[in-house]
């Protein structure tokens, strides 16, 4: 599917997320628990694509982006939606929420409307608010893609409440399979991402001033996981 955005526009925003919303630790941030794979390696980077209002601090100086960020980021996502006929979308808790209610906070101004099926999460499980006996098509939203496991309970529960779900889009891909996962036969739902991390990874070894904790050997371990090579842990020090 084409891209209704410039490479201009798309590379701002990734360099605000290279200044903003990476999370680095060298021995390995624990993600969300896998369930598909739960010895998978854990990565020595962790994105956040939400401001702090969504998701609060933990700690003093924990990376989240800055309202302007955000809003530039779910705008190119939505561009996309129009640009491909989206009818309705739904997010993915909390996140994937957030960036549809911006969404519709900016068609709402536009003076347009945009249809939206609420997906609520409940302790470890999701549950769509609206039911369709007709099969209508539902677009999928979120911020990420790992793995695919939420992604898949998420699409579990739409089809539970009859829903068509045909494709899911996020803003980034840490293209580590959760697209198969989606786009297996049983599943049948066509991933489609903004940018893969592979474009955030060389533009932040092309661009090291951006964030001077994303070090080469951060970057090398990054890869190493991505394509499912042994990473070699760094010292904190190094």
């Amino acid at each position: 599917m084409s891209h209704p955005y410039t490479a201009d526009e798309l590379n701002s925003v990734l360099r605000d997320i290279i200044k903003y919303g990476i999370e680095i630790d060298p021995e390995g941030i624990s993600h969300k628990r896998n369930l598909l794979d739960p010895s998978a390696p854990r990565l020595p980077i962790k994105i956040h694509l939400c401001t702090a209002e969504v998701r609060p601090l933990r700690y003093e100086g924990d990376p989240r982006l800055p309202y302007e960020v955000f809003q530039k980021m779910t705008h190119l996502m939505l561009r996309f939606l129009k640009a491909h006929g989206s009818p309705r979308i739904s997010g993915i808790p909390n996140v994937g929420s957030a960036i549809v209610n911006e969404m519709y906070r900016t068609v709402f101004d536009e003076g347009g409307s945009l249809r939206i099926v609420r997906l609520i999460k409940e302790r470890l499980a999701f549950r769509c608010v609206v039911e369709t006996h007709n099969q209508e098509e539902l677009w999928g939203v979120d911020d990420l893609l790992n793995l695919g496991d939420t992604k898949l309970q998420a699409v579990q529960a739409w089809k539970a409440t009859g829903w068509n779900v045909s494709h899911l889009l996020t803003f980034l891909d840490y293209d580590r399979g959760g697209r198969y996962v989606l786009e297996e036969k049983e599943i049948g739902v066509e991933a489609h991402c903004i940018a893969k991390i592979s474009a955030l990874l060389l533009m932040a070894e092309r661009e090291p001033q951006l964030n001077l904790n994303l070090t080469p050997q951060i970057i090398a371990q990054t890869r190493a996981v991505i394509d499912g090579r042994e990473p070699q842990l760094t010292s904190v020090a190094a």
